[in-house]
């Protein structure tokens, strides 16, 4: 799937991750930062004083991926998935503690028999937008300023896929055959 994508679009694998889980229990794995977010601020003014209080939250950004397996009888799988990429852009010059997130989720319950990949779910941003830039100054003045700037069209395109393949190991031996798998790949992706 990913190859044929390949040909009609750039296409960047931003996360692979393999995680182990046990039947009925949650597992949560998270690349990223924590930020500090502000959720409330209270001032308060005594004797000529300004006291400000702010109370802060943090964050995690990045790509995280929860699932919760409930593997049936004919090793088929009941996942429940909660994936998450986000980043956060600082809205202003300082410590500004309110930053914009940016964030694209899937959350999902699917069956799916063990070894098999399944697209949970693709979503697809387009902007467009115009940027102009020119000499501070001579830029602004008119009819000449129009000879010191450009404007440009500035298109961007962001397409998420989140597929998932799980595999029900019963055995020992199974996770070790799983583990020489992973193991052989990383040493081929360096």
């Amino acid at each position: 799937v990913l190859e044929a994508l390949q040909t009609v679009t750039d296409l960047e694998i931003i996360s692979s991750p393999y995680l182990t889980v046990l039947d009925g229990r949650a597992a949560r794995l998270s690349v990223g930062d924590q930020i500090p977010y502000l959720v409330q601020s209270t001032n308060a003014s005594e004797t000529g004083t300004t006291t400000t209080t702010n109370e802060i939250e943090v964050r995690d950004v990045g790509i995280i991926l929860q699932v919760t397996p409930n593997i049936r009888a004919d090793n088929s799988v009941l996942l429940n998935v909660q994936q998450e990429v986000s980043s956060a852009q600082q809205t202003g010059a300082g410590e500004d503690l309110t930053p914009v997130i940016s964030q694209r989720t899937i959350n999902s319950d699917i069956v799916v028999q063990s070894g098999k990949t399944v697209l949970l779910g693709g979503l697809i941003q387009s902007r467009s937008e115009k940027v102009t830039s020119g000499v501070p100054v001579i830029s602004k003045v008119p009819v000449v300023g129009n000879l010191f700037k450009q404007t440009d069209d500035v298109l961007d395109r962001t397409e998420l896929l989140v597929m998932i393949t799980p595999r029900v190991v019963r055995r020992s031996l199974q996770l070790d055959s799983i583990t020489r798998l992973l193991k052989g790949r990383l040493i081929k992706s360096r």
